[in-house]
């Protein structure tokens, strides 16, 4: 009896964990990552500037069917002398509809960001920016399926004093993944 508790008990733990990695890998901001180095594009200059750096995720166990997820950046690009260092905080709120389909709600707590690119500072600081997300996911034994849609606006300083540039980006994404 006590050895079918434990196994029990390690499967809702496991459970947890994969929910807990699935949530971190849908990311904050479209990047590409192979686990090592992260890749993402910028465009606040409005000319392209690739990045490439470090994407530190940090995830709490869902508790309550609420998670936190914590995201640091530190991207460069030597062409353009461009840094961009980048934190993120964020909220999920899962809910269970249905039988077997999972909806997360996303809610920005916190962010900071400045990125420099040939020698021009965007700053961006609370309250400049909203988001806003939500993810269905339909678990299956072999297959989880999802969509999701999001929408955020960033108002960054131009080196503190020279005005500001507004950032929009609305977008949608499915898939599935596979154990």
């Amino acid at each position: 009896m006590r050895r079918n508790i434990l196994i029990v008990l390690l499967i809702a733990v496991i459970s947890m964990t994969f929910k807990v990695v699935y949530a971190a890998d849908v990311g904050y901001e479209g990047g590409v990552s192979d686990g090592v180095q992260y890749k993402e594009m910028v465009f606040i200059t409005g000319e392209p500037v690739e990045f490439q750096g470090t994407l530190k995720v940090y995830s709490t166990p869902p508790r309550n069917n609420t998670q936190r997820i914590n995201y640091t950046y530190l991207l460069t690009n030597a062409q353009h002398k461009a840094t961009l260092r980048r934190t993120v905080s964020l909220n999920v709120d899962y809910e269970n509809v249905g039988d077997s389909q999972v909806l997360s709600r996303i809610s920005m707590l916190n962010m900071s960001e400045s990125i420099t690119i040939d020698g021009v500072n965007y700053i961006l600081k609370a309250p400049n920016y909203t988001f806003s997300a939500s993810k269905v996911t339909d678990e299956r034994p072999a297959v989880n399926y999802f969509a999701s849609n999001w929408i955020y606006k960033k108002v960054y300083d131009i080196n503190r004093t020279e005005g500001s540039v507004t950032v929009n980006m609305t977008g949608k994404s499915s898939g599935y993944s596979s154990a």
